[in-house]
Parts: structure tokens; C-alpha cells; sequence
């Protein structure tokens, strides 16, 4: 029903017919139109990221990562995507415990995190790894709190980029 076509008798037809058409299910058109490209697209998308989502968090490994990804989070990815290579190359390296830290350090060359090399060179109350720097290591409160927003901090990690890059440098780390 159109306002300006009220009294046209196309129009009061049409809505004859509509009203009709609505009613019975047995008159239904056998040609579906297409789903658009566009539509497939979209769907493929959620479908994906959602067996992405399902898969990481089934994950078992990946364990310092997932302190700051317990989740996908594309806009924390883009982000770190965005930062300059030298910064990129030491966030990633952070995320992923994969760094010259002593826990590491240990793994790769005794296959497993030995405590008695793994130890905090800062304050020896802990094994040396991103989290414990990052989150734990009394040494770095001061920054911690200037760059992070708190003392101690726990997982999963809600930080900026260019707040860790801020809180590495003032680190020394």
C-alpha cells in the first residue's frame, strides 16, 4: 500500500492479490532467487572464524599466547600487525614466550623449563617468561603501573600495543 496510490484500483488490486498470495502456502514459486556472492561471503566468513574461535580454544598448546589471546581478537591482531618491524618482531615475540627470556632459553636447550636456569634474573621469585615480566616480576611494578594501569596484572591480558611497547622500553626488558 502506497499513501499517494489510495483509491487507484492497480494499487487496491495489488493488495489483493498480495493478501492472497501471503495465505497460501501451496502457490509457492519454484525458483529460489540466487543467494548473492556478497551473502556467501559473509556466511563463509562467520563459519570459518567460528571453527577458528572452536579450534583455538580446544588448542592445549600455545599457552603464553593465549594470555593474550584466550580468544580470537582481530582488532589487538590488527594492531600488531600495524606496529613498525623492529616493535612487531618484540610483541610477537612477548605473545608467544618465544624470546630470549630463560624459560625459553631453557626449553631449547634441555627440552623442558629447568627452574634452576629458568629463574627471574630481575628478582629470582619466579621462572623468567613474557608472564612473569609482564605480569608478576616486582621488579617492574613502577612501569606496570604507568604503562598497563595496575601493579600486577592477570590474564587473559586487555593491553595496547603501543602500551607494551612503552612498557618494554621504560623496562629495559
Amino acid at each position: 500500500w502506497v499513501r499517494g496510490h489510495s483509491g487507484h484500483a492497480g494499487n487496491s488490486r495489488a493488495d489483493e492479490l498480495a493478501k492472497q498470495g501471503a495465505g497460501d502456502i501451496d502457490n509457492l514459486a519454484n525458483d529460489m532467487p540466487a543467494v548473492s556472492n556478497s551473502l556467501l561471503r559473509a556466511n563463509l566468513k562467520i563459519a570459518i572464524t567460528a571453527e577458528w574461535e572452536r579450534s583455538w580454544i580446544a588448542l592445549e598448546s600455545c599457552r603464553q599466547t593465549k594470555h593474550f589471546f584466550p580468544s580470537l581478537n582481530q582488532k589487538f591482531s590488527r594492531d600488531l600487525m600495524r606496529c613498525r618491524k623492529r616493535a612487531y618482531s618484540i610483541l610477537v615475540q612477548l605473545v608467544t614466550g618465544h624470546n630470549h627470556m630463560r624459560r625459553h632459553n631453557t626449553i631449547v636447550e634441555y627440552s623442558w623449563p629447568d627452574m634452576e636456569f629458568a629463574d627471574c634474573r630481575f628478582c629470582s621469585e619466579d621462572e623468567e617468561s613474557s608472564f612473569h615480566l609482564l605480569a608478576r616480576c616486582p621488579n617492574f611494578a613502577p612501569q606496570r603501573l604507568e604503562y598497563l594501569g595496575d601493579v600486577f596484572l592477570d590474564h587473559p591480558f586487555k593491553v595496547k600495543c603501543k602500551a607494551l611497547i612503552g612498557f618494554l622500553r621504560d623496562a629495559d626488558i
